[in-house]
């Protein structure tokens, strides 16, 4: 999910993946629950791993992350959020919110420092249709 806060910052998340042991930075996201839609999975991930609350989501895209192989879907939202409170991380999450500006997300692009495909996607996405700048 694609989230700015009151200042114009997109909420971002420093998270170590044992699947590449390293931290990534990404957008907030996560798994589905059982009968849950994909609008009501973003604001409850997004409360639980960084406090803040959504205001307006709307859905941006949904991408097949690697279709060759798995039938995955994600369903990206954006929103922005002025709320927060504290967040509910699970026992085995190790997440950092990380509020950055356009700047430092193109900045952080070129160094190769995002290289998220679900992030990627979603900034690309986001800025085609003229609701971000970056």
């Amino acid at each position: 999910m694609l989230y700015i806060a009151k200042d114009n910052k997109f909420i971002f998340e420093r998270q170590y993946r044992h699947s590449t042991q390293e931290y990534l930075y990404e957008i907030p996201a996560g798994t589905l629950e059982e009968n849950e839609e994909p609008k009501q999975c973003a604001k409850r991930e997004l409360l639980e791993e960084t406090g803040f609350i959504a205001d307006d989501i709307n859905e941006l895209i949904s991408i097949r992350t690697s279709p060759g192989y798995t039938n995955e879907i994600l369903h990206i939202f954006y929103c922005t959020s002025h709320q927060r409170r504290e967040s509910r991380l699970e026992s085995d999450e190790e997440i950092e919110v990380i509020m950055l500006g356009k700047d430092e997300i193109a900045r952080m692009v070129r160094e190769k420092k995002i290289v998220d495909s679900k992030t990627l996607s979603a900034l690309f996405v986001a800025e085609k249709l003229r609701l971000v700048e970056l």
